[in-house]
């Protein structure tokens, strides 16, 4: 599995950013080719939205997703067909239909095994994003989220559980001699 932990839009180099990102989701396309069958939903890669997704507002994300051409496109290809890898996020909650925005889990079974992904995105983004980006979303607490998903897959019999979570929080480090604080 290689797993993507968000920020893979938004924060991305010029190069990606210059053409709405479509070059990044291209190459985590390209690190999905080893799917095992797109049908059952096994690739490889498996993702989660960080903040940085919903800086031009969750539509766009989806845009990038799921394919449709952006209004200043086509760039990469004459009809931009999206993801084809999974992305997760558990605890983004659209309020008009009081779903999850992005699938919560996915299931791989691995020889015999079967392992469960849960996604979870920073859950301040919208105090870090563009005012008005993310209105129609509610971002959950990602603790309490987790802990119920969780329950959710052991009552499926799913015992082994990863979350890839996108959290920014401070945290020190040191720099030869000298202390800083940096946002991570």
């Amino acid at each position: 599995f290689v797993l993507h932990a968000g920020d893979h839009v938004g924060a991305s180099p010029a190069e990606s950013a210059l053409l709405q990102d479509e070059p990044s989701i291209s190459f985590l396309n390209t690190l999905s080719q080893y799917c095992i069958d797109t049908r059952e939903q096994t690739c490889q890669v498996i993702g989660t939205a960080g903040n940085h997704e919903f800086d031009e507002g969750s539509a766009e994300m989806m845009r990038l997703l799921q394919g449709g051409n952006h209004q200043k496109g086509p760039f990469l290809d004459a009809q931009w067909a999206g993801a084809n890898y999974k992305m997760l996020s558990a605890n983004v909650i659209d309020q008009e239909t009081k779903a999850p925005l992005l699938p919560s889990y996915v299931v791989h079974k691995v020889n015999g095994v079967d392992i469960g992904f849960i996604g979870l995105t920073l859950d301040s983004t919208p105090e870090l994003v563009v005012p008005g980006a993310v209105e129609n979303l509610v971002f959950e607490d990602q603790a309490e989220v987790a802990n119920h998903v969780v329950k959710v897959l052991q009552e499926q019999g799913v015992n082994a559980i990863i979350i890839i979570v996108h959290d920014g929080t401070e945290a020190d480090y040191y720099s030869g001699n000298t202390k800083q604080k940096v946002g991570i």
